[in-house]
């Protein structure tokens, strides 16, 4: 699997990004618990409301990449975070921002059943 073409991998060579060390245990809690809200990232910050599936593939300072499924393929999305992260206590609000806006953008019928946010 290739990355994205996006602009998510576009940190200066010399700046480490501040999430990377926890990214992998970010995207194994999202994918396992919380799947609805990767679905519902896909729908609506994503662009993408004929998404069926969808599951988190990276996450640093600047969003999330999500893996889509839709009844015509499979398609990898970028969505960016308003703001760059600074720090790892960011990204759960951060996350969490980003799926209240999701679900407020969506047409009810097009939501997925809701999990409660909280971890």
């Amino acid at each position: 699997m290739t990355d994205a073409p996006d602009s998510l991998s576009s940190l200066p060579l010399n700046q480490l990004d501040p999430i990377e060390a926890v990214s992998a245990a970010v995207i194994a809690h999202m994918n396992d618990d919380h799947s609805d809200a990767n679905l519902d990232y896909a729908r609506g910050p994503g662009g993408c409301p004929e998404a069926i599936s969808a599951m988190l593939l990276k996450i640093n300072r600047l969003g999330i990449v999500l893996q889509v499924t839709t009844l015509d393929g499979v398609k990898t999305i970028p969505v960016k975070f308003p703001e760059p992260l600074e720090s790892q206590d960011q990204i759960r609000p951060a996350l969490i921002n980003l799926l209240t806006d999701a679900r407020k953008s969506l047409d009810p019928a097009n939501q997925s059943p809701h999990q409660e946010t909280s971890e």
